[in-house]
């Protein structure tokens, strides 16, 4: 008898609808804290932390090693957070961290750039920003599994998932290392 695997959309959704509500809650405030602080100086600071960086030193082990250390960080935080009750608020004010500067960074381009903000916004963050959020949303709904809920018997298990973050990571690093000089590039010739 053969077995039959089917992926069920709503049943998946159901399960992390907790994640998905958090995840409004936060780009929410995000772009609040964006359109509350609203001065210049505030919003084009957040602007130039992504594209003044000369690209002539910028090199690609250098931007590799950052966007490594920046998303395997927030990675281990959540895994270590959310394997334990007692270290969830960990694992939530890293994964809200995360989604935060994300929103917030948008709403700067938006106010400042407006149409030209969104498409420059895409290009410099669209692939890695939704493949990053959603690596963190699975490995926090595993550690859940596991830590709070006890679904999961073993450890091994979730540090498979925990394992497998960390190799999307490596892939958007290198993703980002190959593509973000030339993504500064273009946005400059946008802007």
């Amino acid at each position: 008898m053969e077995k039959r695997y089917y992926f069920d959309l709503n049943m998946f959704i159901t399960q992390r609808k907790i994640f998905l509500i958090l995840i409004l809650i936060t780009s929410l405030l995000g772009t609040i804290y964006a359109v509350w602080t609203r001065d210049n100086a505030t919003l084009f600071y957040t602007i130039n932390q992504f594209i003044t960086t000369p690209n002539s030193s910028q090199t690609l082990f250098g931007v590799f090693k950052q966007s490594i250390i920046t998303y395997s960080t927030s990675a281990t935080l959540i895994f270590i957070g959310s394997a334990n009750k007692n270290l969830l608020p960990i694992a939530t004010l890293s994964f809200m961290y995360t989604i935060f500067s994300y929103s917030f960074t948008f709403a700067c381009f938006i106010m400042l750039y407006g149409m030209k903000g969104i498409i420059v916004i895409i290009l410099l963050m669209g692939v890695s920003s939704v493949v990053i959020i959603g690596t963190y949303i699975e490995l926090f709904y595993q550690g859940a599994k596991f830590g709070v809920l006890m679904q999961t018997r073993y450890f091994r298990t979730y540090l498979n998932w925990y394992l497998a973050a960390i190799m999307v990571i490596f892939g958007i690093s290198i993703f980002e290392a190959i593509f973000q000089p030339l993504m500064q590039i273009l946005i400059s010739k946008i802007i």
